[in-house]
Parts: C-alpha cells; sequence; structure tokens
C-alpha cells in the first residue's frame, strides 16, 4: 500500500470531525499490519489542521546523488561481466568508485547477489537430459495409471563411518564478546566403515543389509537380496509372489548384471527406469540417508555392531508417515525435472 493512500485515508477521517485515537481505531482493523502508527496518524493530523493540503512528501534539499547513475551502473555491469568472481574491492579499483557505491550499484541497481557455485554430480550432455525426461515422463505416466507408489519398493546403498565429524556450522556454540572462542581440531572420516543396503517402501524399512568385511556388492550378493526381498514382501505386506512388485534402483554394475535381470524377472521384480547420474531422484538419496548421517556425525563407534545398533534404532524410531512423505515427494521431483528440461533439481 502507498503511503499517500494512508494519509488520504487520515485526511478524510479528520475533516470528518474524528480524533487521531478514532482514526487510528479505525484504520488499524482494515489495513492491518499495514496500518500507519498512531504517532504518525496524529503528526499527519497536525500538519492538516495546519493547512497542509496535499499527501506527497515535499522535495528534499541539497543536491541528488549521482553515484548510482546509469553511467556507474552499466560500467561496473561490464566490469562483473568479464569476471564475475571479482570482489567488491577490485570492482571498485576498476571502475574507480568507492566501494559503498559499488555495494549499492550490484545490490539495488542491478539486483545482483555473490553466491557460490552448486556442486552437481556431472554436468549433463543434451542427451542425457533428455534421457532424464523421457525416464520421468515414463514413470509419472506409471503412477498415474497404476497408482504405483503405493507398491513401489526403492533401494540404495550408503557407507556409515565409525566416526564422521559434524560440519562446522553444525559445532557452533554461543558466546559473549569478552569470552574465548571455541576450538576444535581438524577432523577426517573414519577409515572403518560399513556399507548398508536399505530396501523401503511407503510403510517404512522392508529389508537392511550390513555387507560383511571382504566381501564386495556384485551381481550374485545382489540377487540374492532380490530373493530375500521377495520373501521379505510377502511376508510383511502380503504382496503374493506372482503379483509384480516395481522396484526403483540406480545404475550401479551390480544392479545392471544379467544374473540380478534374470533374478529380477523369475521373481516378478520390475526394474523401474532410472537416469544415470540422478541421486536428485534416488529417494534414498534426497530423503533417507542424509538424515541418519547427520544425526550420527559426530558420535564415536567402536565396532561396526555399535554401528549397526545406532542404524537399526534410527530407522525403527521413525513411523509410517515419515517414509510415506519422503516416498511421495519423488513425484514432485520427477515434474520438477521435466519442467526444468532435464537439469538437475535445486536443493531444497
Amino acid at each position: 500500500m502507498e503511503k499517500s493512500e494512508a494519509r488520504t485515508v487520515i485526511k478524510f477521517l479528520m475533516l470528518q470531525g474524528k480524533t487521531p485515537t478514532e482514526i487510528h481505531r479505525e484504520m488499524e482493523p482494515v489495513f492491518e499490519e499495514f496500518c500507519p502508527s498512531y504517532a504518525s496518524v496524529k503528526n499527519w493530523c497536525r500538519q492538516f489542521k495546519c493547512g497542509r493540503s496535499h499527501v506527497a512528501d515535499l522535495p528534499r534539499s541539497g543536491r541528488p546523488s549521482s553515484e548510482c547513475s546509469d553511467e556507474n551502473a552499466a560500467r561496473v555491469k561490464k566490469i562483473i561481466d568479464q569476471d564475475r568472481k571479482m570482489t567488491i574491492a577490485e570492482i571498485s579499483r576498476s571502475a574507480k568508485l568507492n566501494e559503498s557505491t559499488v555495494f549499492r550499484i550490484l545490490h539495488n541497481r542491478l539486483n545482483m547477489r555473490k553466491v557460490c557455485a552448486r556442486w552437481v554430480p556431472r554436468l549433463l550432455t543434451c542427451e542425457q537430459k533428455q534421457t532424464r525426461v523421457d525416464c520421468c515422463g515414463q514413470l509419472l505416466k506409471m503412477c498415474r495409471s497404476k497408482n504405483m507408489l503405493t507398491t513401489m519398493v526403492t533401494v540404495d546403498e550408503t557407507w556409515v563411518h565409525h566416526y564422521d565429524p559434524e560440519s562446522k556450522i553444525s559445532s557452533m556454540q554461543w558466546k559473549t564478546p569478552g569470552s574465548p572462542t571455541h576450538v576444535k581440531p581438524r577432523a577426517q572420516k573414519s577409515a572403518r566403515k560399513v556399507m548398508l543396503t536399505v530396501f523401503w517402501d511407503v510403510k517404512g524399512v522392508i529389508l537392511k543389509d550390513y555387507l560383511p568385511h571382504g566381501n564386495t556388492v556384485n551381481g550374485q550378493y545382489y540377487a540374492d537380496l532380490l530373493t530375500k526381498l521377495r520373501k521379505t514382501v510377502t511376508r510383511k505386506r502380503g504382496i503374493a509372489r506372482t503379483q509384480i512388485l516395481p522396484l526403483l534402483q540406480d545404475n550401479a554394475p551390480s544392479h545392471k548384471a544379467r544374473l540380478v535381470l534374470q533374478t529380477a524377472n523369475d521373481l516378478n521384480i520390475e526394474i523401474l527406469p532410472l537416469p544415470p547420474y540422478s541421486p536428485d531422484l534416488a529417494p534414498s538419496d534426497f530423503f533417507l540417508f542424509p538424515k541418519p548421517k547427520k544425526q550420527l556425525k559426530g558420535n564415536h563407534f567402536d565396532s561396526d555392531e555399535d554401528v549397526i545398533l545406532a542404524c537399526d534404532n534410527w530407522f525403527s524410531s521413525k513411523n509410517m508417515l515419515f517414509y510415506s512423505e519422503g516416498l511421495f515427494k519423488v513425484t514432485q521431483r520427477w515434474q520438477k525435472c521435466l519442467n526444468y528440461g532435464g537439469g538437475y533439481i535445486e536443493k531444497e
């Protein structure tokens, strides 16, 4: 709301003979948070009584500032276009303007902010973007025609370290101006770690598996997991062996082995399409795994058994609503991928 509109209302009500208190009381429920303060209403009533007739601001004295002129803004823009990593001090020296002027031009005239580059798994080619669009369109079509999300299972693997240092932001502490700054040694993730594989759906975790040390995730290992999955789904979800089970998995070599594809076909498991280099479209990557890892950061575990117990406790503490909300978010991401023409989805 423009200031002149409120002042016009104040003038109208004052001419009706109302006091500043009555005017403010009438304006408050109508204008709500845009309502001028009682002091402003009282001030304008006094000015109108003294003979002021217009509601616009009076012109201010003094020479108008020309620092942020179109010419200076164009000069700064030309310098920025040559190197967008330049600091305000460097731009100031190149443009022969003081730093405060450069700051106002950048923020107020050019509406520019300096931000860090966003890491992405890969710089996608046009063909890879089109593959992402095709896969997402196919998955959305399957969801609309088959209500696939209610029966779909998704799977992924991740490493869980015995020690994962908390981030610098997570370790921030409140302090007074005179108190010493909190210090902490630089730490790295422990070499000791456990490979965790999780199969889950809208109702929760179906199957978890921790890879024994000395083993690798190969075709035979993953095919055995699919056999366990089929039996567990029948027992936990009541889905018959003859019913098709949609499975959303990434494109790891062990997931695409010939033995795995043959096992999936024999078990009536339908492998859903997921484009390569697409962790932003995998529910475990963008939703499930970051949450327990964030909670486990900063904890020291003495053995694999302690890591496994901590993971099991975290997964069992989440209810069905948590898993369903996470899995249903994937359709929104598929749609966003279509809207972005196959580009990576912005971090939420």
